[in-house]
């Protein structure tokens, strides 16, 4: 797996599905570690509805942080201070962190 450009939202899963070994960045790529959304936008809602959507919500960064967890071997806490502090992670941070296994060299014209 190859993450190019801005590494965001599910697409971090994407990346992190493949093998270690297989998963690597462009130099000028970057990931970007946030927490979930409720998808829900304008409109007028119930205490239910908004209670709702922030317990599927907690869930879904909970599980978010473990999977990143699992297979970077970062601690679901740390992962978690990430989400909140909206991280965005260059490439050699990535490597160090255990996104990836190694930055692509650029092409050469």
């Amino acid at each position: 797996a190859i993450g190019s450009g801005t590494v965001a939202s599910a697409a971090v899963l994407v990346l992190l599905s493949a093998p270690k070994e297989r998963r690597f960045m462009t130099r000028y790529a970057d990931l970007f570690l946030h927490q979930g959304d409720t998808g829900l936008h304008g409109g007028r809602y119930t205490k239910n509805t908004l209670d709702n959507a922030a317990k599927a919500m907690a869930w879904d960064n909970d599980k978010y942080a473990k999977i990143i967890a699992r297979e970077t071997g970062l601690s679901v806490k740390r992962v978690k201070e990430m989400m909140e502090k909206e991280t965005i992670i260059r490439p050699a941070e990535a490597k160090q962190l255990g996104f990836v296994h190694d930055i692509l060299p650029s092409r050469r014209r």
